[in-house]
């Protein structure tokens, strides 16, 4: 790449940065991360979302005590779901697939 195309792309994403940190809209494209964290004012994780070298992939939610409240995931061989928590860490929902084709949805018992 050309020196002063480098220089004009720096550039474009230096005044991107600054737009966001003054409050503005920053527009960006393509990122690609293995994690990424919306953290709160105090610095407390309230949402992850990560890859992992397997294929897998998740997004979980925490609350306000940093307990899982929300997890959904896939996995590389084909099992996806989705798991709701109560406020003391037990699964109350569960939505799923399995790589077989079984599939499980809330009920009552679970």
């Amino acid at each position: 790449m050309e020196l002063q195309t480098q220089i004009d792309e720096l550039r474009a994403e230096v005044a991107q940065l600054k737009a966001l940190l003054n409050g503005g809209d920053a527009r960006f494209g393509t990122i690609t991360c293995k994690e990424w964290q919306v953290v709160d004012k105090d610095g407390k994780v309230r949402i992850d979302a990560s890859t992992d070298a397997y294929g897998h992939a998740s997004v979980v939610w925490f609350d306000q005590e940093c307990k899982v409240r929300i997890a959904a995931s896939t996995l590389a061989y084909g099992e996806a779901s989705v798991k709701w928590f109560d406020k003391d860490g037990c699964g109350r929902i569960t939505a799923a697939t399995y790589f077989d084709g079984t599939v499980v949805l809330p009920t009552s018992d679970r």
